[in-house]
């Protein structure tokens, strides 16, 4: 997933959510410089459409995405 393009470190925050609402599982990374993204491992999810949310400090990203 494409997270941010940004010329500084920055904390973001991760979750994943369930399409009815429930989190699934969430943590914090700090993004280097340049670094723009991040390789999920979904070994412990179930089959199903998920929804991955990515908080920086002034934006956030959704995407939607499924496990077979």
């Amino acid at each position: 997933m494409l997270l941010a393009d940004s010329e500084e470190e920055e904390n973001i925050k991760l979750s994943i959510y369930s399409l009815d609402g429930s989190l699934v599982r969430s943590w914090s990374k700090t993004m280097g410089s340049k670094q723009s993204f991040e390789q999920l491992s979904t070994d412990d999810l179930r089959s199903g459409v998920y929804i991955l949310q990515v908080n920086g400090a002034n934006w956030t990203q959704s995407r939607k995405f499924m496990v077979r």
